[in-house]
């Protein structure tokens, strides 16, 4: 997936990635 983060809103980015961080800390302490 490519996309140019200049024309992404700095907010909407950092939200992106605070969203991927904790749903994959959720799902590896799911899976104990």
């Amino acid at each position: 997936m490519q996309f140019d983060d200049k024309k992404i809103p700095l907010s909407i980015f950092s939200a992106n990635l605070k969203r991927m961080f904790f749903e994959s800390y959720f799902l590896k302490k799911n899976k104990f």
